[in-house]
């Protein structure tokens, strides 16, 4: 962002802006970042309209004062200032709506596809963090801390897991109809029983003959 404020009148600036959903989305923002700051629009250099003040100052020395909330109407989009970095902001910008980023800058095509309560409070938040004290991050400096879950947790969570039950082919089998006992010999019985009957009729046969 620039660093230096003119007297460049914002909403005058914004007259000029093309395409037409640009310029919309443009005063949206200005009204949008009013309220979220409570102050008046100052224009930064030729294209950056500014909320407020902040001091920073870096490890390297470099210092200065910037815009505590900003944003500039592109071409291609709207890009709002997120000068504590967009990091900070990651859980809400996974909220927020359509929208692309880059270290601390905020790229939106289309604001009615936006979250603007969301986006508001990110805003809010932004701008209370710059303006707390002397600024001493560059926006590529802010991370986001990731914890990894101690041993502990990962042993319980571990140990809350449902098993998933396993079909064996065992399982799976259907299991033989065990034999009756004492039918056993019944059974053979009967099925013996027609070879005997055949005999007997055989020899029935034989005896009914004439010589």
């Amino acid at each position: 962002m620039a660093t230096e404020k003119t007297t460049l009148d914002p909403r005058t600036y914004l007259e000029g802006i093309a395409p037409p959903r640009r310029q919309r989305d443009a005063l949206a923002l200005l009204d949008l970042m009013c309220g979220a700051t409570g102050l008046e629009p100052k224009m930064w250099g030729s294209s950056i309209i500014g909320f407020g003040e902040y001091d920073y100052e870096y490890d390297s020395g470099r210092k200065g004062t910037m815009a505590a909330a900003g944003f500039s109407p592109r071409k291609a989009a709207c890009v709002v200032y997120l000068m504590d970095g967009i990091a900070s902001h990651e859980a809400a910008l996974a909220k927020l709506g359509p929208h692309t980023s880059g270290v601390g800058c905020l790229y939106l095509k289309d604001l009615s596809e936006i979250d603007l309560e969301l986006l508001k409070a990110i805003i809010q938040k932004s701008f209370k963090t710059l303006t707390a004290k002397t600024y001493g991050k560059r926006a590529a400096e802010v991370t986001v801390s990731t914890k990894t879950p101690s041993r502990s947790n990962q042993v319980t969570a571990a140990a809350t897991k449902t098993p998933k039950r396993k079909a064996t082919a065992a399982a799976m089998k259907t299991p033989k109809r065990a034999p009756r006992e004492g039918a056993t010999k019944a059974e053979k019985t009967t099925k013996a029983a027609p070879r005997t009957t055949k005999r007997a009729s055989a020899r029935a046969k034989k005896g009914n003959v004439s010589i």
